[in-house]
């Protein structure tokens, strides 16, 4: 089981799960958390102070900006399709590895 699938484990087995987050990493530089939105599905969310470029749809991502309070953005990328939970937690898994790595950096 891989770190963000534990995370989403461990917060499903909390008394309120819906719209609870988790931080991936303490120590990567970008704040990425595992969490679970108010439908009750996957989310991986990202915090940044840059407003994100135009992100592409998928059919099975959503991915959505939102302006909180602080004034950071934070960028969720919800799986829309819950057949596809261990494929998404792969791929959430992924992220902070390639951003390490030199991949492009979001925001």
């Amino acid at each position: 089981m891989t770190l963000i699938e534990t995370l989403w484990l461990t917060i499903a087995n909390s008394t309120a799960s819906k719209g609870v987050f988790r931080l991936l990493d303490e120590s990567h530089p970008l704040d990425l958390y595992a969490g679970f939105d108010q439908d009750n599905r996957r989310v991986l969310m990202l915090v940044t102070q840059f407003p994100p470029e135009e992100l592409p749809a998928t059919g099975a991502v959503e991915v959505t900006v939102n302006l909180r309070s602080d004034g950071d953005y934070a960028v969720l990328f919800r799986l829309a399709r819950t057949e596809l939970n261990e494929l998404f937690g792969r791929l959430c898994e992924h992220v902070p590895h390639v951003v390490e790595s030199g991949g492009r950096r979001l925001g």
